[in-house]
């Protein structure tokens, strides 16, 4: 995920669910990246997560796994 900010401005990223984990590029200033990831998700409920930046939000849906195995 790209972060844009004006030139100087500092942000930081944090998760606001622990199955989502911030790999690489927490905190900065002006423009960067965040890398993040996903724990598997075996409950076969959707589950709604979010990296914050200040105000702003990334929200991440992951959907359960589909019962059935209907694949090809």
């Amino acid at each position: 995920m790209t972060v844009s900010t004006r030139a100087g401005c500092a942000w930081t990223a944090q998760s606001d669910v622990l199955w989502i984990t911030i790999t690489k590029g927490w905190d900065g200033k002006g423009r960067g990246s965040v890398a993040y990831q996903v724990e598997p998700q075996s409950n076969p409920a959707d589950r709604v997560g979010s990296i914050v930046l200040g105000k702003y939000q990334h929200r991440i849906v992951q959907r359960g796994p589909s019962e059935g195995g209907g694949g090809q």
